[in-house]
């Protein structure tokens, strides 16, 4: 028994997490609060600017992702896509913050019809955003967009399997211990071999876990893009994905939503790695009728 609970990262990690709380709490005392002063307050946003582009990409990463680390990965397979990828808050969640500062790196693009990639959490921000385009008269100014690929994203914080949600609790608890944020950093780097995750702050999960457990909007989403995608792996181990994918149906336009299974991917992972990124790009890219032609 205690090796199959061994072997599960996110059991792995919430037993570090909560075996160092008991002796962590009063150090936390002398320790400090993690020169919180000098972490970022307000979203960023890492952008390219390619002489060739002919689209934009937006896109909104998920919960403790590496924005920086991501964008660059991301530009080792395009070339003639102007990107913007999203760096979330770390002190707070103000997703009105992340929509205007998109929106505005977006216009400013000057392409026409971007398309979105929204990683796990970055899919309920997406519908946040596209309420913000609908409000501001930003989606005129876009003329609309291209495609919304998103990647085994939450629909809200029910579709997160019950062990993941306990280390969003346990974060709230001990995001102010340093002892905590080691252990956190330690198990991290042990499961995550791309370790595009392992540098995130307890802060910082907590704060995005509390965004995730809100209230978001379930109007349908506007028929203003070309298609939406939901791509997954089998078998997500932080995202009951079938059910997510079922409600972002509901609320797609007729005719728009595609399910996709990635098989490429490791059974059980979350989420796509390096190897993956080009399939969610060319989904960006391409339009549904040739990506299907041949179905």
């Amino acid at each position: 028994m205690l090796n199959s609970i061994q072997k599960h990262p996110l059991l792995t990690e919430f037993g570090l997490v909560t075996a160092a709380a008991v002796g962590a709490y009063e150090l936390d005392h002398h320790l400090g609060d993690h020169d919180n002063v000098t972490r970022r307050a307000s979203p960023e946003f890492y952008v390219n600017h390619p002489d060739d582009a002919w689209q934009t990409l937006g896109v909104l990463p998920g919960c403790q992702i590496d924005s920086k680390r991501y964008f660059d990965s991301l530009l080792s397979f395009t070339t003639d896509t102007h990107l913007v990828v999203t760096a979330y808050p770390e002190h707070s969640f103000d997703v009105e913050q992340v929509c205007e500062g998109l929106a505005n790196n977006l216009l400013r693009s000057r392409i026409e019809r971007p398309s979105l990639l929204c990683q796990s959490m970055g899919g309920i921000v997406m519908r946040h955003f596209l309420d913000y385009c609908q409000t501001q008269g930003v989606t005129e100014k876009l003329g609309g967009f291209g495609s919304i690929v998103m990647d085994s994203s939450p629909f809200d914080g029910q579709d997160i399997h019950r062990q993941s949600r306990l280390l969003l609790k346990a974060a709230g608890f001990a995001r102010s211990s340093k002892v905590l944020d080691k252990a956190k950093r330690v198990s991290m780097l042990a499961w995550d071999k791309s370790n595009m995750s392992a540098g995130a702050h307890l802060d910082t999960i907590y704060a995005e876990g509390k965004f995730i457990d809100d209230t978001h909007p379930t109007n349908a989403l506007p028929d203003i893009m070309d298609s939406v995608y939901y791509v997954h792996g089998s078998n997500d181990f932080v995202i009951n994905t079938d059910q997510a994918s079922r409600k972002y149906e509901h609320i797609s336009p007729a005719g728009k939503f595609y399910d996709i299974l990635d098989s490429s991917r490791p059974e059980r992972s979350h989420t796509a790695s390096m190897p993956q990124y080009r399939f969610q790009l060319d989904l960006a890219k391409v339009s549904t009728q040739e990506i299907y032609a041949a179905a």
